[in-house]
C-alpha cells in the first residue's frame, strides 16, 4: 500500500506541478505540503528514545543557550553554541546517556555574538554577528583539536 501511495503522489506532483506552474506557484507548495505530510503518516513511524541530557551552565531558560548544535561522528562530540554567554561548548557524546562537558570556548574575541555552528572533516565553522547589527558578520573557522 505504501508503493501504491508513493507512485499514486509521484505522478499527483508531476500533474500538479505541470498545470499550476506560474502565478498559482504558492498554491502548488501549500499543496504539495499537504500531500507530503499524509504521505509521511502513511509511512512506517519511526520513535525518538530519550537517551541522556546535557545543561549549559549556568542554565538559563529561554535565553538562546544550546541554540544551535553540530555533531562530529569521528570524535564523537557535540558542539553547542550559546549566544547568550557568547561562546561554544565541546561534549564528549561517547556515551549519550552521560554526556560530559570537554570545554568551553569564549567567541568574544571575533565577535559580537555566536550564531551557528557546523563541523566536517575535522574543521569547525562558527558564524558570528558583527557589534553592529545591521554590519556584516564572519565565519571563524577552527581545527577539531
Amino acid at each position: 500500500m505504501v508503493r501504491e501511495f508513493r507512485a499514486a503522489f509521484r505522478d499527483a506532483f508531476h500533474h500538479f506541478f505541470l498545470l499550476l506552474w506560474g502565478p498559482t506557484m504558492r498554491r502548488l507548495l501549500t499543496v504539495c505540503g499537504v500531500l507530503i505530510l499524509c504521505g509521511a503518516s502513511l509511512a512506517q513511524a519511526q520513535v525518538l528514545q530519550h537517551l541522556g541530557r546535557h545543561t549549559q551552565r549556568p542554565a538559563v531558560y529561554d535565553g538562546s543557550a544550546a541554540e544551535s548544535v553540530t555533531f562530529d561522528p569521528t570524535t564523537r562530540t557535540a558542539i553547542v553554541t550559546d549566544a547568550r554567554a557568547n561562546r561554544i561548548s565541546y561534549i564528549n557524546m561517547a556515551n549519550p546517556a552521560a554526556p560530559v562537558l570537554i570545554r568551553d570556548i569564549s567567541m568574544a574575541t571575533y565577535g559580537a555574538g555566536v550564531n551557528s555552528v557546523a563541523v566536517r572533516n575535522g574543521l569547525v565553522a562558527v558564524a558570528m554577528e558583527d557589534a553592529v547589527k545591521s554590519n556584516p558578520g564572519r565565519v571563524v573557522f577552527f581545527d577539531m583539536s
